[in-house]
């Protein structure tokens, strides 16, 4: 990513930034491990919220900690213990691939959700859809 996003953090192997009007959230490691709000000076005395959402023991690995989510609930019938539940994960899922558009295209998106469009770059519309094979159509 561009240095001004990172505003002096060191860049790291992977991640995740989130840009907003007030300031980035800039996550790293698996599974966004590690997160610091930038610029850091104006989050300086930011204090995480309380632990709502219940969580699983940690098995120190994130991909196991997934799958043990969700075989435990599974196992429960209670859909909610997945904390990656079809509900929550779609939209976020929605929104870190027009995060990749976004980057890929070199501008700010609009995303207009309920009719699958992003107005404002027309050349961005090409990543949002393929062109399938005969017979293979959805």
């Amino acid at each position: 990513p561009p240095a001004e996003l990172l505003q002096g953090a060191p860049v790291e192997d992977n991640g995740m930034l989130v840009v907003g009007t007030e300031g980035t959230l800039y996550c790293t490691g698996e599974g966004g491990d590690t997160s610091v709000l930038l610029p850091r000076e104006k989050f300086a005395d930011f204090k995480l919220p309380e632990q709502t959402l219940p969580r699983l023991i940690s098995q120190g690995n994130s991909d196991v900690n997934q799958k043990m989510e969700w075989f435990a609930a599974i196992r429960s019938g209670q859909p909610k213990l997945a904390m990656s539940n079809f509900d929550y994960a779609g939209r976020l899922t929605e929104m870190v691939l027009l995060g990749n558009i976004a980057v890929r295209v070199g501008k700010k998106i609009e995303w207009d959700g309920p009719n699958l469009k992003i107005p404002n770059v027309p050349e961005a519309e090409s990543f949002l859809h393929r062109d399938y094979r005969q017979g293979w159509t959805l």
